[in-house]
């Protein structure tokens, strides 16, 4: 998109070195930087000199001092230095698996990745901490989540075939928790376990791909939030 316009014909100002820097890091971009990067370094590219282009047409006007919340729709007159860390955590270029060690890897979702542990990440999410590589989408031959998929076919399928066949929806059940439950990073998390004395156990191996753990697991507890051990948590159970 670049070399196909005439910078200096809406940008007069501009200099020849700036001009080749700016030709250079598009073609490096084109060129050599893998995707899904190289169209999303290019896209923040073109917009960083168009940026630039529309200031240097722009007259600046007389510089005031307004409180911050009128401030909508103004651009600063100085630069300004962050108080904290930005991006706040180091975060992904690609989907795929956060990894630690050389494998091979036992996926988890936990904050904390210890040696041989892989979690899910996604294109610009925050990478676990422990994180060494990132392995693509594209490379990975881990093992898939049967954990995901039971969880879909107990909250979905089921009460799906239920509503079908004339039947009531299997209610949740009122238990406490044995342990401390983390929540979600965003949104409910299903834990797996079972229900011993009427009082919820989670499953010892409950990973996205620990069969073991799911397969001695009776039905899962609904977390919202954290759960501190002994308090209430929502259990459904499984009925398949």
């Amino acid at each position: 998109m670049i070399s196909a316009l005439d910078l200096t014909e809406i940008a007069p100002n501009i200099s020849e070195s700036d001009l080749q820097a700016i030709l250079d890091g598009a073609r490096h971009a084109a060129h050599e930087v893998e995707r899904p990067a190289a169209p999303v370094t290019t896209y923040l590219m073109g917009m960083a000199v168009a940026r630039e282009i529309a200031y240097s047409l722009t007259d600046v006007g007389r510089v005031e001092s307004e409180p911050l919340h009128s401030c909508d729709k103004r651009v600063c007159a100085e630069n300004l230095a962050a108080l904290t860390d930005l991006p706040f955590a180091d975060s992904s270029s690609m989907d795929g698996w956060a990894v630690n060690g050389t494998g091979p890897w036992t996926l988890t979702d936990a904050q904390q990745l210890e040696r041989n542990q892989a979690s899910v990440v996604t294109t610009g999410g925050a990478l676990p901490t422990g994180t060494q590589a990132v392995v693509r989408t594209e490379n990975g031959t881990l093992p898939g989540n049967p954990l995901a998929a039971i969880v879909a076919l107990t909250t979905l399928v089921q009460p799906m075939i239920n509503r079908m066949l004339g039947q009531q929806l299997q209610p949740f059940i009122s238990l406490g928790s044995s342990a401390s439950l983390k929540g979600g990073r965003s949104g409910t998390r299903l834990v797996p376990g079972s229900v011993v004395d009427a009082e919820f156990i989670p499953a010892e191996f409950s990973g996205s791909a620990m069969l073991r753990g799911l397969s001695r697991s009776t039905g899962f507890a609904i977390v919202t939030s954290q759960v501190e051990a002994g308090n209430s948590v929502d259990f459904l159970p499984l009925s398949i």
